[in-house]
């Protein structure tokens, strides 16, 4: 997995009351996957944006196939974080 932006993100309803998550935007959730357990148990609150772009493997070597990105990870991901 490669990070190329980090960034705490905090959005504030009143300011003393600051509503914070980590935000990941991915096209390949598999390396991730198996730190789903230490995200929870650490009490990091997660934002997942599943981007499924359906484009050969020429083009993007490191991304599941599209019926493979829909029948594997986006479940596994809403199972264990919900819609």
């Amino acid at each position: 997995m490669t990070i190329t932006t980090m960034q705490d993100i905090s959005v504030s309803i009143e300011d003393n009351d600051p509503l914070q998550a980590n935000v990941y935007a991915i096209e390949n959730p598999r390396p991730l996957m198996n730190h789903l357990s230490e995200l929870d148990e650490r009490g990091f609150q997660c934002f997942f944006h599943h981007t499924l772009s359906g484009y050969p493997s020429q083009l993007e070597p490191y991304v599941p196939q599209l019926d493979a990105s829909i029948d594997v990870e986006s479940p596994s991901l809403v199972g264990w974080y919900g819609v």
